[in-house]
C-alpha cells in the first residue's frame, strides 16, 4: 500500500515540475534568438545596405537648382544646298538640336548635365559654379571646349563653325563592290591644291560634296539664259592618308561613314567645318 501511496504522488510531482521546464525553455529560446540576432545586425549593419535589399535609386533624381548659369549660343557659316551659277557666300544659321554634354574637368570626369539646342542653337543649363568640359555633338559640327562658372554669374559660350569647301582636281572612286554605289570600306582618291590644315582634329568635321550639275532654260524676249544649278550631296567621311606632291598639291584617302549613291554626279569637292569657341562671363540678373 505504502508503495502504491508513493506512484500516485508521482503525477503531481511530474504535473508540477512542467511550468517549471517550459519557462526554462523559453527563456533559452529568447536567448538564442537575441544571439542570432545581434551576430546577423553585426553582419549586415545598421540601416540594412540597399545592395543587401537589393534596392535601385530612382532613374530621374529631382536635380539640385545649380548656382551658375551656362548659356550655349551654337552657330555655322554653312554652304548653300545649291549654287547659283558658281559659288555664293556662306550664310550663318543656327546649329538647331545639338547635343551639349557638361562632364566636370576631373579625372575621371563626371558627367553633371545634358540637353540640346532649340532651333536657334541656343540653351540654358543651371550647374554648380565649377571648371567643366563641354562637348557638342550634331550633324553639322562637333566641339570640345573647357568652361568656369561662378557663383551667382552665367557664362556664355559662343561656338561658331565655318565651313570651307576644296575643289577637287582629279579624284578616283574605288568601289568595287558596286559601280553605282561607294560603300563605308571603299575609298576615294581626292588631289586639292591646297592643303587642308585641319584634318582628323577633335573640333574638324569632314565631309565630301558630291556635285551634280542640272541645266534649266530662262526665256526671255532677247535670248535664251541658260541658269546652271549645282546640287550636292553631302557625306561625312574620314581622312584615311594624305600624299604630297612635287607640284605643292596634296591627295587625301578618304572613306565615307556611310553609303553614297553615284547617279548623275559630276564632281567631287572637300569639305571641312572648323569649330572655334569664345566665352565671357556676367551676372545672371544680366540678360544682355
Amino acid at each position: 500500500m505504502i508503495g502504491q501511496v508513493e506512484r500516485m504522488s508521482d503525477p503531481g510531482k511530474i504535473s508540477s515540475r512542467r511550468p517549471r521546464m517550459s519557462a526554462a525553455i523559453l527563456i533559452v529560446g529568447l536567448i538564442l534568438f537575441s544571439a542570432i540576432a545581434a551576430i546577423q545586425t553585426s553582419e549586415t549593419q545598421w540601416p540594412v545596405p540597399k545592395v543587401v535589399k537589393n534596392l535601385v535609386p530612382h532613374p530621374n533624381p529631382t536635380p539640385h537648382p545649380g548656382n551658375s548659369t551656362l548659356f550655349v549660343s551654337a552657330s555655322a557659316y554653312v554652304l548653300s544646298e545649291f549654287f547659283l551659277n558658281g559659288t555664293g557666300p556662306p550664310t550663318e544659321e543656327p546649329i538647331s538640336y545639338a547635343t551639349i554634354n557638361v562632364y566636370t574637368a576631373s579625372v575621371p570626369e563626371i558627367f553633371v548635365a545634358s540637353n540640346t539646342t532649340n532651333y536657334l542653337g541656343k540653351l540654358y543649363l543651371g550647374i554648380p559654379a565649377g571648371n567643366y568640359i563641354v562637348s557638342m555633338n550634331s550633324s553639322i559640327a562637333n566641339l570640345t571646349a573647357s568652361v568656369v562658372t561662378q557663383s551667382g554669374n552665367t557664362t556664355e559660350l559662343d561656338i561658331l563653325a565655318n565651313e570651307t569647301s576644296y575643289s577637287a582636281t582629279s579624284f578616283v572612286i574605288e568601289n568595287t563592290a558596286s559601280p553605282n554605289f561607294i560603300l563605308p570600306w571603299e575609298n576615294v582618291l581626292l588631289r586639292l591644291s591646297s592643303n587642308p590644315q585641319t584634318i582628323n582634329d577633335t573640333n574638324v568635321a569632314d565631309y565630301l560634296m558630291f556635285l551634280t550639275n542640272n541645266g534649266f532654260v530662262v526665256t526671255n524676249d532677247r535670248n535664251n539664259t541658260i541658269i546652271i544649278l549645282i546640287f550636292s550631296e553631302q557625306i561625312g567621311v574620314h581622312v584615311v592618308n594624305t600624299f604630297g606632291t612635287s607640284q605643292g598639291s596634296v591627295w587625301l584617302q578618304v572613306e565615307p561613314n556611310s553609303m553614297v549613291n553615284l547617279a548623275n554626279f559630276s564632281n567631287v569637292d572637300f569639305l571641312t567645318v572648323v569649330s572655334s569657341y569664345s566665352t565671357r562671363e556676367y551676372s545672371m540678373s544680366n540678360s544682355t
